[in-house]
């Protein structure tokens, strides 16, 4: 079944909004940021007795240069949360540092700050440029995962990765509120200044042995690929990940640069989704032309997505080049619901309707009885407007 929501906007000029995706990189400068007393935090009015609010911080950049892949919040069955976000630390800072609040009943709060308090690459300062965190609440340990940008140390090799994204990991020791956040703890134990991951999309599972199953997918800046960890036990809240996995080989893809990240959804019976939008391999944007393979199966910009039913050891269709998608005809039955002109609201210029575009915001999941749900944008494309 698919569902569709429908807006009217003004048209854009195609020459004034790239469509390639652009790996997004603070810059050097320091972020201008007010304090909050110039800024007081203003709370809705007329709510009902359903509804509260809490202000339990503040960030600069909330959950940092926001991806659609990234987990910030995460709501347990039992109604425990876990936030995770970048810190508001003081005016003209970076705001690398990152922060946490959990709460068992989502009204009080309980604030744990500087959670990347750990050492940079070998040994050169600490980290505190933490980037795109995520958020697990298991039904006994918060959890906070995240990469830091590591390469902005003197001394980077030339031979390294370009901006050293390196992965990690911190839970509360002690369980929900109990206050003693771990040092920040490597994802991958192997990691070398060659890997560059960013853009983590975290998920878990709880299975009928109340044994915990944790999976992260991260996107590598530099060697052109999605890495897939799994969780090969979790013992006292401590996760052990097996090696990493690609998972999805960006040169078995289109033209480079039109693909999202890869994002994860697993259910407590170990049925995930792992998947992106994206071009297959034959599409050529800077041409505009679709060959094989694509041609032979879409040449939309489509969702592309791997079935696992055991926790992610082992994903259908396999190898890092074939995915299931969602077909040209699903698209075009869309279309012909659409009507075949745009007009320009001011000038009543007139623009036939020739196909669509898709943007980089999206998501997938699985319900709990593994079905898939994908959201994705469609946009209205004439020869020259969007």
């Amino acid at each position: 079944m698919i569902n569709g929501v429908f807006a009217d906007s003004h048209r854009v000029l195609k020459t004034n909004i790239p469509k390639h995706r652009i790996n997004r990189i603070e810059p050097d400068v320091k972020i201008q940021s007010a304090s909050r007393e110039s800024c007081p935090a203003v709370y809705p009015e007329n709510v009902d007795d359903y509804t509260w609010f809490t202000l339990i911080d503040s960030s600069a950049n909330g959950y940092g240069m926001v991806s659609s892949v990234t987990r910030p919040i995460d709501v347990s069955v039992q109604g425990k949360w876990a936030l995770a976000f970048r810190q508001f630390i003081s005016e003209n800072s970076t705001h690398g540092q990152l922060g946490t609040a959990v709460s068992d009943n989502g009204e009080q709060w309980m604030v744990f700050y500087n959670l990347n308090n750990c050492v940079g690459w070998e040994g050169q300062g600490g980290c505190q440029s933490g980037r795109y965190p995520s958020a697990i609440a298991t039904h006994d340990y918060p959890y906070i995962i995240w990469n830091e940008y590591s390469a902005g140390v003197a001394g980077w090799p030339a031979d390294c990765s370009n901006y050293g994204g390196r992965p990690y990991y911190s839970y509360d020791e002690f369980g929900f509120m109990g206050g003693s956040w771990m040092e920040a703890i490597d994802i991958d134990p192997f990691w070398d200044c060659t890997q560059d991951f960013w853009n983590g999309s975290v998920s878990y599972g709880i299975d009928s042995d109340d044994e915990v199953h944790i999976s992260a997918v991260f996107n590598d800046w530099s060697r052109n690929g999605n890495y897939l960890f799994t969780s090969e036990s979790v013992i006292g809240g401590y996760i052990l990940f097996n090696q990493e996995v690609l998972i999805i080989d960006y040169q078995h893809l289109g033209t480079a640069g039109y693909s999202t990240e890869t994002t994860l959804s697993m259910n407590d019976s170990g049925q995930g989704i792992l998947g992106l939008i994206g071009i297959l391999d034959g599409v050529d944007m800077v041409a505009g032309t679709c060959n094989p393979p694509a041609s032979n199966t879409t040449c939309n910009k489509t969702p592309l997505f791997k079935f696992t039913d055991d926790w992610g050891e082992f994903w259908q269709p396999e190898n890092d080049s074939n995915f299931y998608y969602i077909p040209g005809e699903v698209h075009d039955d869309i279309l012909s619901h659409w009507p075949s002109m745009d007009v320009d609201q001011c000038t009543g210029e007139q623009s036939e309707i020739v196909g669509f575009w898709s943007w980089y915001e999206f998501d997938m999941s699985v319900d709990m009885d593994g079905n898939p749900h994908i959201i994705t944008s469609m946009v209205a494309e004439s020869d020259n407007f969007f």
